[in-house]
């Protein structure tokens, strides 16, 4: 192992770096720092203690920095064998530039220096180093800071020849809030000449020569542009206000505060949109939009049809594609008005406003030619005949169309039925609206009228469906239809004189029940008297229960029994 003296410049280089590199707040003023450096063997710790104590180079040096500028001057020799740790005659100086970036401290410099220890050629070395020191979190109010450097060195007029020593280390600073700042390191290298490691201890202190920070933001009033900053507010290292997006808006105040940059920005830090339309300015392609005017994605008015007529002004908003079209959006040359241009329009003189197709023609549901807004019948089975108000023909006008009507020429005012034809209530063949006589008995031969044929068949015959109240001579309504249509066949025939007959059932004793028979047939001489048949032409008489013609045994030949007769006089 070798005992030359010789001035290790890379320990005061790792130790003043260890006092430049303090936290932003303190790189922001002008201070100086003094350090004293030792670097060991590191085996010599453990094998040489006891005999020749620590050997190693020492130095001691001050440092000024001021801004991100620093330059510093150390001294120092080799302690061995019995020798001063200063008794060298080393001188080197040193300077460099930092900047903070983020959280880190970098720095980087150049070191000149000359060794001329006694019994030994001079030395001289030039090197450069870097490093960086990232702030560690505070305890216990003290600020620590972890350092890591590297520096390269090119000896010449060695004895032993050109060596170059790479050196590797960490170090460790510990600092007060306020100045002074006191500062302990400690790092390990390797010395490649010397072809050992060695540590490295250094202890030193930093002063602050302008520590004045009237706005207590950290940064010292003689770099602080904005030097009456409220308490509190986070600054920037030039002191003023954070702006964090850099949009002219200190955070504190910035209702957007990751704004892109460049963006023009109102006072709140949002993107500016001068027209309100809900698209900021940057991507506005249509910045003066009126108020209320709806718009694209680009900030432009909205246009549906793209017919070049924003829709808050187009009057026809579902043009065509590529139709061209007039100022208020609509086509030329629509004559009604109708959103179909005449060239296209089958129905050119459509009144206005009305609802039209693709053809220019106001629509007809059930194709019958007559539009729906006219149609009384808008339901009109296809191919049926109409009139002008889409409804089918009735040339009879009995409610039964011409396509249905089997009797298409049926009286006006005359009842049909669904075929469009008269009814025939008593289905004698003779319509109702001419029968003179609608209830003629079923089968009954009729005459022209609709009446029936008095004694076609046979002299007497019974008037059924005609009864009374019980054990009375009136006449029940129900008979009403039939007494009528008697009593009008005949007046159709004068000619004719009768006999009206009552007759019972056997149930009670002979002479009331020959009374009662008497004064039901009366009563219906009376009825056709007041339909207009003549009394003289006409006998009543009761023969009571003397002439059944059913068995008076059963309820029902009882009720065949009770009855009237009509009988044809000579």
């Amino acid at each position: 192992m070798s005992n030359r003296t010789t001035f290790r410049r890379p320990a005061a280089v790792v130790a003043v770096l260890a006092s430049l590199l303090a936290p932003s707040a303190a790189a922001a003023q002008a201070c100086l720092g003094l350090h004293a450096t030792r670097s060991v063997p590191a085996m010599e710790i453990i094998s040489n203690f006891h005999r020749d104590g620590l050997t190693g180079p020492s130095s001691l040096g001050a440092t000024l920095t001021m801004g991100g500028l620093f330059a510093g001057v150390q001294t120092g020799g080799d302690a061995a064998n019995g020798q001063s740790a200063l008794s060298g005659n080393g001188l080197g100086v040193m300077g460099g530039a930092g900047m903070k970036f983020g959280p880190l401290d970098i720095c980087a410099g150049a070191q000149v220096s000359r060794d001329e220890t006694a019994g030994f050629s001079p030395t001289s070395a030039n090197g450069v180093f870097g490093g960086a020191a990232i702030p560690l979190p505070k305890i216990l109010g003290m600020q620590f800071s972890a350092f890591g450097v590297m520096t390269q060195e090119s000896r010449t007029n060695a004895p032993i020849g050109g060596t170059e020593t790479t050196e590797q280390g960490l170090a460790f600073r510990t600092g007060l809030a306020t100045y002074p700042r006191p500062w302990l390191g400690l790092r390990v290298y390797e010395d490649r000449a010397e072809e050992y490691n060695r540590l490295g201890f250094s202890v030193g202190i930093a002063f602050g020569l302008r520590t004045t920070d009237s706005d207590r933001d950290g940064v010292s009033d003689s770099i602080d542009r904005c030097p009456n900053t409220p308490t509190g507010t986070p600054v920037n290292e030039g002191g003023c206000p954070r702006d964090t997006d850099n949009d002219g808006v200190i955070d504190t105040q910035d209702r957007c505060p990751n704004t892109p940059a460049l963006t023009p920005v109102t006072a709140d830090g949002c993107p500016r949109d001068s027209d309100g339309d809900g698209v900021i300015d940057t991507a506005d392609k249509c910045p003066n939009t009126p108020a209320n005017t709806p718009v694209t994605a680009e900030g432009c008015p909205r246009d549906s049809d793209n017919d070049g007529v924003i829709d808050a002004k187009d009057a026809c908003p579902n043009t065509p594609a590529g139709t061209r079209v007039n100022p208020d959006g609509c086509p030329p040359n629509d004559q009604d008005g109708d959103g179909v241009i005449d060239t296209q329009d089958n129905c050119p003189n459509t009144p206005i406003g009305t609802r039209v197709g693709a053809n220019g023609c106001p629509p007809d549901t059930d194709g019958d030619g007559v539009i729906d807004t006219a149609d009384k019948c808008p339901n009109t089975p296809r191919g049926i005949a109409v009139n002008a108000e889409g409804c089918p023909l009735d040339a009879d006008r009995d409610g039964v169309p011409d396509t249905l009507d089997k009797c298409p020429n049926t009286p006006a005012g005359t009842q049909v039925d669904a075929e469009g034809c008269p009814g025939d209530r008593d289905r004698d063949g003779i319509a109702d609206n001419v029968d003179a006589c609608l209830d003629s008995p079923a089968g009954s031969a009729v005459d022209t009228r609709g009446c029936p044929k008095m004694f076609a068949d046979a002299s007497t015959f019974t008037l059924t469906g005609v009864t009374f109240e019980t054990s009375k001579a009136v006449i029940r309504p129900s008979s009403f239809a039939k007494l009528d249509s008697v009593a009008a066949a005949l007046v159709a025939n004068p000619e004719v004189r009768v006999e009206i007959s009552g007759h019972t059932d056997n149930q009670g004793p002979d002479a009331p029940n020959q009374r009662l028979s008497q004064a039901r047939a009366e009563a219906v001489v009376r009825y056709f008297v007041e339909k207009g048949v003549a009394a003289s032409r006409m006998e009543a008489k009761g023969y009571g229960e003397s002439r059944p013609v059913a068995t008076n045994a059963t309820a029902a030949g009882r009720a065949e029994n009770r009855r009237v007769e009509m009988a044809k006089l000579p």
